[in-house]
């Protein structure tokens, strides 16, 4: 009988310790000519202080064609080919038995519980490990100059995974197919090749210990990283962040929404941490995560059962001083056009005036090739703006109340055209509008312009604030129980009533006008005083619509 021809392997003879932390280990026996190979899996205890060695390798390719046989407990296991040829390098020639941890063996990979609880233990795993063999599954070019090349090219250094396998060595051996070596010897050989990624690495887990050794900065330093679940962008890095000693809700049977709202949830709670790239940091998870496709739009507006607000910095960047014309007359009609541009010499201060042409000629041409998805990005909604009790009269007095600072020249006629609601006003349309923004206060050069798009919902006199990372602006306006001539100026409730985009200012537009012009500004942060900014707490939905 051939000796694959056996029952297959069933993880329910080696079951998990109920009540303490355990794991199995791999029992790899050794070769015999020609023969199978052959383990044996075991269930052993922390407490038992096991000494094992931790494979780290490429998965590979899952399908069912790629996939070996070996045999464990006596019965077979189907496992990939790249770790099929690991166990028969690393296993021992006539006598001697290696014992391991392998990941694709030793966890159950079909049991969700197992497999959430195993993953949030495998820092402990892999530092308790004696040493961290590196499969890199090629062979080295045995007398060339550059001969380490191959190792340092392998697709091994891609992985998201290897990251905290190799940061939390306490012993790291490279091996491959025709050798091993210890990995001082191996960085010392790869360090001069062009953009070596385990010398990057190396350079990067030197500082592990520092404060900077964050998970927000792990994720963002090694978003090009390659996983096939890509949860694993974020549950990758949490066992070597230094500000995850608590762990992070891990459940590979999350949604990817429910991950990347636990990740800014995780990025929130960092009180002592500067939280002005909070919605940049959302982006880039959004990315990792699938972008849009991780979620239907529809699903992200229905309300949280337990709603969670995060602190989202924003500052103001003007006022709406003029409406202009909806977004099809001003790429239509020559008389809407020249309406509007007559309205920039009567509506903005004389030292504005010549940049905001400018950016006027620039922006409509933007807008010739606008696409649906572009006007999109420009909607209306409804939303509170809260913070705390404390906060909400400095933010009043400061930021929202700073008209004379502003120099603000409303449209009064403008003004009493579209300042009241009226019951027969068509609200209903979704074509955005032009807009001039007053009171810029020019802080950076890469300021917006002062025009821009908004909903028709928008009003002469709302105010238009950034978020650091976006560009994506809100428009935001005092609540009032009556008309807004009646609000006193100590008003201290305020609505997001929606989402704008503002032009690139007339420099930055006329540099890139020959190369891809985004047609909206980013808000950038990175230069301002904290007197310049404050933070919006707003739901968790809401804050991903923002993300375009």
């Amino acid at each position: 009988m051939n000796e694959y021809d056996v029952e297959k392997f069933s993880y329910d003879t080696v079951p998990l310790h109920p009540s303490m932390d355990s794991i199995r280990l791999l029992t790899l026996l050794p070769a015999k000519e020609g023969g199978a190979i052959r383990c044996r899996l075991a269930t052993l205890t922390f407490a038992q202080r096991p000494k094992y060695e931790a494979l780290s390798y490429r998965w590979g390719s899952t399908s069912q064609h790629s996939n070996r046989l070996i045999l464990v407990n006596g019965t077979s296991l189907l496992v990939g080919k790249n770790l099929f040829q690991a166990l028969k390098n690393l296993r021992h020639e006539g006598s001697g038995e290696r014992i391991l941890w392998v990941d694709a063996v030793c966890i159950n990979q079909s049991d969700l519980d197992e497999r959430n609880s195993q993953v949030g233990m495998m820092p402990w795993i892999y530092s308790r490990a004696q040493t961290v063999i590196v499969w890199l599954g090629v062979q080295r070019q045995e007398g060339a100059s550059d001969s380490l090349r191959p190792l340092a090219e392998a697709e091994y250094w891609r992985r998201v995974w290897i990251i905290q396998e190799i940061g939390l060595a306490r012993r790291i051996l490279i091996c491959f197919k025709n050798g091993t070596m210890e990995w001082s010897q191996f960085i010392e050989g790869v360090q001069g090749f062009e953009d070596c990624l385990p010398y990057r690495l190396k350079m990067q887990l030197d500082g592990k210990y520092g404060n900077e050794h964050g998970l927000q900065r792990l994720v963002e330093s090694h978003k090009d990283k390659l996983c096939k679940d890509p949860r694993d962008h974020i549950y990758g890095f949490v066992g070597l962040a230094n500000d995850c000693p608590g762990g992070f809700p891990m459940g590979y049977q999350k949604p990817l929404y429910e991950v990347w709202k636990d990740a800014m949830a995780f990025k929130n709670s960092k009180k002592e941490s500067s939280a002005h790239d909070i919605m940049k940091f959302g982006k880039i998870v959004h990315g990792l995560l699938g972008g849009k496709a991780m979620i239907e739009q529809r699903e992200v507006l229905v309300p949280d059962p337990v709603p969670m607000e995060i602190r989202v910095p924003s500052r103001v960047a003007g006022r709406i001083v003029h409406l202009g014309p909806p977004y099809e007359e001003a790429i239509s009609s020559y008389r809407s056009v020249a309406n509007w541009k007559a309205s920039i010499n009567r509506c903005l201060p004389e030292d504005r005036r010549a940049g905001a042409r400018e950016e006027s000629e620039l922006f409509l041409e933007v807008l010739e090739s606008a696409q649906e998805e572009d006007l999109e990005f420009v909607s209306g909604v409804s939303r509170d703006i809260s913070w705390t009790t404390q906060e909400r009269a400095e933010i009043t007095r400061n930021v929202f109340q700073k008209e004379s600072s502003l120099g603000l020249a409303i449209d009064e006629e403008n003004h009493l055209n579209y300042e009241l609601l009226r019951p027969d006003s068509d609200m209903s349309s979704k074509i955005p509008r032009l807009f001039l923004m007053g009171g810029i206060r020019p802080l950076y050069v890469t300021d917006p312009g002062a025009i821009g798009l908004a909903p028709p919902i928008a009003l002469v006199g709302d105010y238009v604030c950034q978020i650091h990372g976006l560009k994506k602006a809100v428009i935001v306006r005092p609540k009032m129980a009556s008309a807004p001539k009646r609000v006193k100026r100590g008003a201290k409730s305020f609505e997001i009533i929606g989402t704008a985009g503002l032009a690139q200012n007339s420099a930055i537009a006329r540099a890139a006008k020959d190369n891809a012009v985004p047609k909206f500004a980013e808000a950038n942060f990175d230069y301002l005083k904290e007197e310049d900014t404050f933070e919006l707490l707003v739901d968790m939905p809401f804050a991903y619509s923002l993300l375009e």
